[in-house]
């Protein structure tokens, strides 16, 4: 399986285990709205990105906007 490069979202700092974190203000968590009402491939495409912004960086809270229609291609994937 091939290894995704890393997505960068957000200035970074480096922990003590030296793992990059994105940085936020106050050790807030980091929060992602993620908007998409139309176009079908577009939505089913943003999953597996949002997947591998959750692998890589597990505290990110990610939030999905979404027509009802489009909720399935959330609901049973990864997230």
């Amino acid at each position: 399986m091939e290894i995704a490069p890393k997505i960068p979202i957000a200035p970074t700092e480096t922990a003590k285990n030296g793992i990059e974190e994105p940085a936020s203000s106050a050790g807030e968590v980091l929060h992602i709205l993620v908007i998409r009402l139309s176009a079908m491939g577009d939505v089913a495409m943003a999953v597996p990105i949002i997947a591998a912004l959750l692998e890589q960086y597990p505290k990110v809270k990610i939030t999905v906007l979404t027509r009802a229609f489009f909720s399935p291609f959330f609901l049973n994937s990864i997230m």
